[in-house]
């Protein structure tokens, strides 16, 4: 008899993984439309709220908190915030020895609360499961396809930066602040990001899990998926950013 893992002796109930011919989702309802609002967040990164004069808290590190607490005993996930959380840590005890510096509080703080979703995606996958796949989908296609729009009809026939208000945010850049320089010489598209490297990275990021879930779950990539990974590949391709070999290189 096959011996069960730690995790899935003590995990609560709600997130121990469904039986074969289970419903493909677990968790409650709650922590199912969490995971989903963490997913769509994802590419959302002004959603959040203003903290001060300089800086904000993202909605996807509330929810992710959330989320892992939900999963306090599933101790992958556990496991994968503590690692990420205590690299600035570990980072700065090498540096010690290296170069000594004061410790900065505020940014291995910053990291914390802004690397808190990577594990919080990984919890709404368990909740999810392979129903995470659509709404990743849906999530980078709108994302990317927006992001074509915003260059190809907003910059270059309209020659307007649209919904400018809804860049103002502490902690990233007021693009109303530069509205015509950016117009006259750049013009290249962020999307709903802040600028236009963020963009790349979360997008490519992002197709990426959804390749690796297509995989996990022996799926087809179908239309929905092929045309969302086409956007953003098509969105990075003119994206103009230094971080889009990334992309390139893993395609």
């Amino acid at each position: 008899m096959k011996r069960r893992p730690l995790w899935a002796i003590w995990a609560p109930k709600h997130v121990r993984l469904p039986k074969r011919g289970a419903l493909p989702e677990t968790g409650t309802r709650l922590d199912r439309n969490l995971s989903r609002a963490l997913l769509v967040l994802s590419a959302l990164p002004f959603a959040a709220l203003p903290m001060g004069s300089n800086t904000n808290l993202p909605l996807t590190s509330v929810v992710a908190v959330v989320l892992i607490a939900r999963c306090a005993k599933y101790m992958p996930i556990m496991w994968t915030a503590l690692l990420v959380a205590a690299a600035p840590f570990f980072a700065a005890a090498v540096r010690m020895f290296i170069n000594p510096e004061p410790w900065q509080v505020a940014g291995s703080v910053t990291w914390v609360v802004f690397t808190l979703p990577f594990a919080g995606a990984a919890a709404a996958i368990v909740f999810l499961r392979y129903r995470a796949i659509a709404w990743l989908s849906w999530t980078i296609l709108l994302s990317a396809a927006y992001a074509l729009v915003q260059k190809y009809i907003f910059f270059d026939i309209l020659d307007t930066v649209p919904f400018e208000s809804f860049y103002d945010l502490p902690g990233y850049a007021n693009v109303s602040e530069f509205t015509e320089t950016f117009l006259t010489y750049v013009r290249r598209p962020f999307g709903m990001f802040p600028e236009t490297s963020f963009m790349v990275g979360s997008l490519s990021l992002m197709a990426m899990a959804l390749v690796i879930l297509v995989r996990h779950y022996h799926r087809t990539i179908n239309l929905r998926d092929g045309v969302a990974l086409a956007l953003v590949l098509w969105a990075v391709a003119i994206s103009g950013s230094g971080s889009a070999w990334w992309c390139w290189a893993w395609c």
